[in-house]
């Protein structure tokens, strides 16, 4: 603990020992002779700092959808690199002790002391240089969505392959989804020999069971890779959300041109883009990626808004927006010089 919080504990304490005495006291017997505690002074809270938004001109605005500085409004919605419907129930799998692991298949693996990894080669003291584990089979009860997962290994220079793979039947069958190798962001410490692997985004259908197996190959045959711990995050679904973006008003406008989007909608999910004036009125509903803008009067809407509508009725499943965006015709600037003919 250092000095500063050593004296703000003492202080605390001091205050409330002061609380606890005069709690002791019956009502109406403070002593005369106390002085009156000072009015503390009216407290005045600074202005919000508000950040104007950079002009919009060139023809195009274009939103990817990396976090909320482009939106005006969102319900129910999740937005990070594309939009979803917010997750209501988050819940996890972790499988971290060698008990845990004990159920999953071993190939030239073993678990011990908390961990997988490759067994020696018997009668020697060196371990093999390739091996599988695959774990058992998790059950989450019903359909959901299979959200991310986190794992810690060892080896750093020798990554191992975590996959994935889901399903509704069990034992796993051709129905099951094709093993998956997610992309990953790993966060690793030379001086550990230590990763931490994350998956933020597994891409898989969304099922009632779950299945990881892990790939270990490692051409030093005196080392070995270790995994250590994993945690799968799952869960289902708002089945209904929306998003409104910011305002777009081209400096340079002449005439709205279209709109274009990206997306994914899986089964039993829907999504409506529709154009909007500033004021809330739509102007354009359902509208599609590519549809014309050539309607909307750019006099009387220099500025538009676009809103997402995201629904599902399984809410196990989202759609997804990628991106969305709108163009324009801008304003040319013509400019005449005189011609001297000699």
């Amino acid at each position: 603990m250092t000095a500063t919080n050593s004296w703000k504990t003492i202080i605390l304490i001091g205050a409330f020992g002061l609380v606890a005495l005069l709690g002791i006291l019956p009502k109406g017997e403070l002593s005369a002779a106390q002085p009156t505690p000072p009015t503390a002074p009216p407290v005045t809270k600074p202005a919000p700092i508000t950040k104007t938004p950079p002009p919009i001109s060139g023809g195009e605005w274009k939103d990817d959808l990396w976090g909320l500085e482009q939106m005006s409004a969102t319900t129910n919605v999740e937005v990070w690199g594309r939009m979803v419907l917010k997750v209501t129930e988050r819940l996890n799998w972790m499988q971290t002790w060698t008990a845990h692991f004990a159920l999953g298949e071993f190939f030239r693996t073993e678990a011990i002391s908390d961990s997988v990894q490759l067994t020696r080669v018997s009668g020697s003291s060196q371990y093999f240089t390739a091996g599988t584990y695959t774990s058992t089979v998790f059950d989450a009860g019903r359909s959901v969505a299979w959200l991310s997962a986190r794992w810690v290994n060892t080896e750093i220079t020798r990554p191992i392959t975590v996959e994935f793979r889901t399903g509704d039947t069990v034992p796993p069958d051709h129905t099951w989804s094709n093993w998956d190798a997610s992309k990953k962001l790993c966060a690793c410490r030379l001086d550990l020999d230590l990763c931490d692997c994350t998956c933020f985004r597994l891409g898989l259908t969304s099922s009632r069971f779950f299945q990881y197996r892990v790939a270990f190959s490692n051409g030093d045959p005196d080392r070995t890779q270790v995994f250590n711990e994993i945690n799968i995050t799952y869960g289902i679904y708002v089945p209904f959300g929306y998003a409104i973006s910011r305002a777009i008003p081209p400096t340079d406008l002449q005439s709205w041109k279209e709109i274009f989007y990206s997306s994914t909608l899986p089964i039993s999910t829907t999504l409506a883009i529709d154009v909007l004036a500033t004021d809330g009125n739509v102007l354009l509903s359902n509208v599609n990626s590519g549809d014309s803008l050539a309607g909307i009067d750019p006099l009387a809407y220099p500025s538009i808004q676009l809103r997402a509508t995201l629904a599902t009725d399984d809410i196990s499943r989202t759609p997804e927006l990628d991106m969305w965006g709108v163009r324009w015709l801008t304003n040319t600037r013509w400019y005449f010089f005189p011609l001297i003919f000699r």
